[in-house]
C-alpha cells in the first residue's frame, strides 16, 4: 500500500476539553534563537523569524530550513507573505519587503520617528497593514502604515481613544468586498487593555473593547466572528463584529499566557501559549481539545494554511516558539489492513494498524474512517464503515458492510482523527467478486417463503417492524459449515430523511441448525430469529439482506427490496426513487441540477438544500415547484415528464471564505422523504460549484 498523508476538514462538529495528545512533530531549524513568527506562502515555501536577526526559509514544507539573508541583526517580530513573491519582514529597527529571494528596506520611507519598532503586519485583499511604536518620541507614538498597492500612508494612531494615549501591539485586517475593518490592539496610557475597530477610510473609531488582561493576539474569520488570545490564558469571542465579547476558556484550570490564535473557519481554530499550552476547537470555542506539547516550550505564533491537494480541502498547521523550535501538526498514518481483501456482500471487522490514531472521548468529534474510490472525493457508501473503534494509538477496528452491488476493485481508506488530522491510504482494500461457494435460499419473513430475491421492479412487499426471519444456507462441495465458525447476519437499510441507516444484527447460534446428513456439513438453517431493529412503520422503502459465511469465509448474501408496514396496516407503495445529474454552473452564473425519477413520477414540489460539510450550516434552501408558488422557484420539466431541472444563482449561496465539500439534498416536501443527494465542492470568490462523483 502507498500512503498519502494529508490533513483534512471533514464535517467537524463537537470537541470537548480533555483530549490530550502530542501530535505536533518538531522540525529542526538549526538555530536556538526564539522564533517569534512563522508564515507559509505556499504548501512548501515557508519563513520563520526571531531574535537576533534569525530569518529562516523552507522550500519543503518545513522538513529542512536554511538561513534567509539580507536582513539586519535586529530582532524580527513578524513575517507575512501576501503572495509567493511578495512578503514583509518587520524588525525592531527596520521594515523590509521581499520577493522571496532578496529583501529591500522600506521602513525608511515611512513617515515615522527614527528607531520605530515595527511590530505586526496583516493583509486583506489588496490592503497591507503594518503597525509600529516609537518610545524615542515624547510622548511615545503609535503608527499605522497602510497601502492598497500604490504608496504607503502613515497614520499617527496615538490618540485614537479620546482623553488618553494608545500603545499599539498589533493589527489585523478583515472585511467584506471593498469594505475593510482594521483591528488594532494594545494598551491605553492608563493601563487598560483594548481592541479597537478602526475605519481607515474615515479615520474614525467604530468601537473600543476592553479586556481584563493583555491582548496578545487577535483573529477575525470574517467581519462578525473574531477571537482574542489573552495573557491570562483565556480566549474571548465575538459573533457581532466586536460589539460584544464572551469568554470561551479552553482550559479547565489556570494556564500560562496565550500568545497566538488562528481560525480557518468561524468554528475551527487553534490557540497556544507559554508552557506548550495548545488547544483546538471545531465549534467556535464552545468546547476545546487539549494537546500536551513535549518538550514543553513557550509557543509564540501559529500559522494554518488552507490548501487544495487535488482531492479534499485541507490544512497545514505550524507553530513556533522559544529555543528555535518549529512544530508541524502531525497526521495519523496507516501501515496495514487485516483483511485487506474481501468479497462483495461481506460483513465483518477490519483491523487497521498504523501510528498516531486518537481516541474519541464522550461527546467529542469522533474518530472516523471511510472508503473512497481512487481519484474521487465522495465516500463510497457501498463499502460502508459503520463504526471506527479506537484500540491503541497504533490500532483501530473498522466495522464494515460491503454492499453486494458494490463495484469490484481497490478502495482508498480515509482515517480522520478528532482534531481533523487525517490520512488517505491509497489502495488499502480490494473488493473482489463474490463466488457461488455459499448460497442463500428459502427466505422466510413472518412465515412467508420467498424462493428468490425481490427487487424494486417487482410489486412492493410489506415488512413488519420486528419481522421473524428464517433462511437456508448451502455451501459448495468441499467446504464446510460448523456452529463454531459460521456467521449469519440480517441487514436492513433505509433512508431516515437525512441519511442512509444501516442496521446489522448477528443471528445467535441458538437460531442456527447444522444439517449433518453430509460430511463435511454443507447445509444449515436459520429459524425463529426475531429482527429487533424496530423498523419504521410509515411505508418507506427498506432493503433487507440475509447473509452467511462458511468456515472458509466465503460469503453468501441475498437482497430483498421491501416497504415498511404503515401504521394503518395496509400494504404501502414504494416511494419515488430519483437520481441527479452533476450539479453544474453556466456562463451566466447560474448553477443547476437535473433530477429524474426511476418510476417516471415527479413530485409537484422539490426542496433543494445545500449543507456545508465543514460547519453543517445550511448554505441554500429553497422549494421549487411545477407551478408558480410565492417564494418558490419554477422547475423546468423540459421534454421528458420524468425529468426536471432546478436552477438557482450563485448569489443565492451564503459566501464562505474556505473551500469545502458540501452536500446537496433533494426532498419531496409533501412527504419529507429524500429523493436523492449530490456532493459539491464550493470554492471561495466566485463560489463556483463543482460536482463530486
Amino acid at each position: 500500500m502507498k500512503s498519502k498523508i494529508i490533513t483534512l476538514l471533514i464535517a467537524l462538529s463537537i470537541v470537548l476539553t480533555g483530549t490530550s495528545w502530542a501530535n505536533w512533530v518538531t522540525q529542526e531549524t538549526g538555530t536556538t534563537q526564539n522564533i517569534n513568527s512563522i508564515f507559509f506562502a505556499s504548501n512548501t515555501v515557508g519563513y520563520a523569524v526571531g531574535n537576533s536577526g534569525a530569518a529562516l526559509k523552507s522550500i519543503n514544507g518545513g522538513t529542512t530550513w536554511s538561513n534567509f539573508g539580507g536582513l539586519s541583526a535586529s530582532t524580527i517580530n513578524d513575517v507575512f507573505f501576501p503572495g509567493v513573491t511578495e512578503g514583509y519582514f518587520l524588525t525592531t529597527k527596520e521594515a523590509y519587503q521581499s520577493n522571496g529571494t532578496t529583501v529591500t528596506e522600506i521602513g525608511s520611507g515611512f513617515a515615522v520617528a527614527a528607531g520605530t519598532d515595527f511590530l505586526r503586519g496583516s493583509v486583506y485583499g489588496a490592503r497591507r497593514s503594518i503597525v509600529g511604536y516609537s518610545s524615542a518620541t515624547s510622548p511615545a507614538t503609535s503608527y499605522l502604515m497602510t497601502t492598497d498597492g500604490a504608496g504607503w500612508t502613515t497614520t499617527n494612531i496615538t490618540n485614537l481613544i479620546l482623553g488618553t494615549g494608545f500603545t499599539v501591539r498589533g493589527v489585523f485586517t478583515t472585511g467584506e468586498g471593498t469594505s475593510i475593518d482594521t483591528w488594532l490592539w494594545g494598551e491605553t496610557l492608563t493601563g487598560s487593555h483594548c481592541a479597537i475597530n478602526y475605519d481607515t477610510s474615515t479615520s474614525t473609531v467604530r468601537s473600543v473593547s476592553y479586556f481584563a488582561a493583555v491582548v496578545n493576539d487577535l483573529f477575525f474569520y470574517d467581519r462578525l466572528n473574531g477571537f482574542i488570545a489573552l495573557a491570562d490564558g483565556t480566549v474571548s469571542k465575538t459573533t457581532t463584529g466586536g460589539t460584544g465579547w464572551t469568554n470561551v476558556d479552553p482550559f479547565s484550570s489556570a494556564s500560562g499566557p496565550l500568545n497566538a490564535i488562528y481560525f480557518i473557519t468561524k468554528d475551527f481554530g487553534w490557540t497556544a501559549g507559554d508552557g506548550g499550552t495548545i488547544a483546538y476547537t471545531t465549534n467556535g470555542g464552545t468546547h476545546w481539545g487539549i494537546y500536551d506539547l513535549s518538550p514543553t516550550t513557550n509557543v509564540r505564533d501559529i500559522f494554518v494554511r488552507l490548501v487544495y491537494p487535488g482531492e479534499l480541502a485541507g490544512v497545514y498547521a505550524y507553530m513556533c516558539g522559544d529555543g528555535g523550535r518549529v512544530y508541524r501538526l502531525r497526521s495519523p498514518s496507516v501501515t496495514a489492513l487485516n483483511p485487506n481483501s474481501q468479497y462483495q456482500g461481506w460483513i465483518g471487522t477490519i483491523e487497521v494498524t498504523g501510528v498516531d490514531f486518537m481516541p474519541s472521548a464522550a461527546g467529542t468529534n469522533p474518530l472516523q474512517s471511510a472508503f473512497i474510490k481512487p481519484g474521487e472525493t465522495a465516500f463510497d457508501y457501498n463499502v460502508d464503515v459503520r463504526s471506527t473503534t479506537y484500540e491503541t494509538s497504533s490500532k483501530i477496528i473498522l466495522n464494515v458492510f460491503i454492499d453486494p452491488s458494490s463495484e469490484t476493485g481497490v478502495r482508498d481508506l480515509l482515517v480522520t482523527n478528532p482534531d481533523s488530522t487525517a490520512t488517505r491510504d491509497v489502495s488499502a482494500l480490494t473488493v473482489v467478486a463474490r463466488t457461488n461457494d455459499v448460497t442463500i435460499s428459502r427466505v422466510n419473513i413472518n412465515g412467508n417463503i420467498y424462493p428468490e430475491a425481490l427487487y424494486s421492479s417487482l410489486p412492493a412487499t410489506t415488512v413488519t417492524s420486528n419481522p421473524l426471519i428464517g433462511y437456508e444456507i448451502n455451501a459448495s462441495a468441499g467446504n464446510q459449515l460448523s456452529l463454531a465458525k459460521i456467521k449469519c447476519k440480517v441487514v436492513a437499510r433505509y433512508n431516515d430523511g437525512t441519511d442512509v441507516v444501516t442496521i446489522i444484527e448477528d443471528v445467535p447460534a441458538s437460531n442456527i441448525t447444522i444439517d449433518g446428513s453430509t460430511f463435511p456439513p454443507t447445509r444449515a438453517t436459520v429459524s425463529g430469529f426475531r429482527f429487533n431493529a424496530n423498523l419504521p412503520r410509515d411505508g418507506r422503502a427498506v432493503t433487507m439482506f440475509f447473509y452467511a459465511e462458511d468456515d472458509s469465509a466465503h460469503v453468501g448474501i441475498i437482497r430483498y427490496d421491501l416497504v415498511t408496514e404503515s401504521t394503518g396496516g395496509s400494504t404501502a407503495v414504494e416511494e419515488t426513487r430519483a437520481i441527479t445529474t452533476p450539479i453544474e454552473i453556466d456562463g451566466g452564473g447560474n448553477f443547476y441540477a437535473t433530477i429524474w425519477t426511476r418510476n417516471g413520477t415527479l413530485p409537484p414540489r422539490i426542496e433543494w438544500i445545500i449543507v456545508s460539510g465543514v460547519t453543517g450550516q445550511v448554505l441554500y434552501r429553497k422549494t421549487h415547484s411545477l407551478s408558480r408558488i410565492a417564494g418558490a422557484g419554477i422547475m423546468d420539466v423540459s421534454t421528458r415528464a420524468d425529468r426536471v431541472r432546478l436552477t438557482a444563482s450563485v448569489t443565492d449561496l451564503r459566501h464562505d471564505k474556505g473551500a469545502q465539500i458540501a452536500k446537496a439534498y433533494f426532498f419531496d416536501p409533501a412527504t419529507g422523504k429524500k429523493l436523492t443527494t449530490a456532493s459539491m465542492l464550493l470554492i471561495p470568490g466566485t463560489m463556483l460549484q463543482h460536482h463530486l462523483p
